[in-house]
């Protein structure tokens, strides 16, 4: 089995660092996560190959408080892959155990993986935009308390936690007999796939 999912994933990390589309969905969705906030007007994400970068929008009252032009923009880079990579490696855990339902399995966690990687971009996004400061030093962007414990919390659950744990954890849901093959007292896998 170990061997299986080495053998995917060196496939399926080439083709995700180069899939353009991944990146694509996961900035798209922290764009819109981060105009939610109350000091982001809008987020428009620019993707080029592996990198993207994000148009930001202060709202009024920013731009209002920080006398700056109304159509003012800041210009954010950001590296989706960071927040991506537990996505090849879901798909290799998944691939070399083939449960059944794989056809569904696969999109749906796919769909999970890339939408928590897009809350922790949009998290990695707020943190930049956030320790930026104005003419006098004062930061440019204010956001809440709440605001600001949660870009804090998703900052930290993105980078640590999302990408390498919520694959396996996946995984395991979707396939629980294969799990159970390994735990202590189950024996060793005993089906005849290769």
């Amino acid at each position: 089995f170990a061997l299986q999912v080495l053998v995917f994933s060196v496939a399926l990390f080439a083709a995700w660092y180069y899939a353009t589309p991944v990146s694509a969905a996961t900035a798209w969705g922290a764009g819109r996560i981060a105009a939610a906030t109350d000091a982001i007007e809008r987020a428009t994400a620019k993707v080029q190959g592996r990198q993207a970068s994000f148009e930001v929008e202060p709202d009024h009252e920013t731009i209002r408080r920080n006398r700056l032009p109304t159509d003012a923009l800041v210009d954010v880079p950001v590296n989706p892959l960071k927040h991506t990579f537990g996505l090849p490696f879901f798909l290799a855990l998944l691939l070399a155990s083939r449960p059944p339902g794989l056809l569904w399995k696969a999109p749906l966690g796919s769909l999970v993986v890339v939408a928590l990687a897009a809350v922790s971009l949009a998290c990695e996004l707020l943190v930049q935009v956030g320790l930026m400061r104005g003419a006098g030093g004062e930061p440019l962007f204010l956001f809440g308390a709440g605001w600001r414990e949660a870009m804090a919390l998703g900052f930290q659950l993105g980078t640590l936690i999302f990408p390498t744990v919520v694959p396996a954890m996946l995984w395991a849901w979707m396939d629980r007999d294969t799990l159970r093959q390994f735990l202590p007292g189950r024996g060793t896998r005993g089906d005849s796939r290769p």
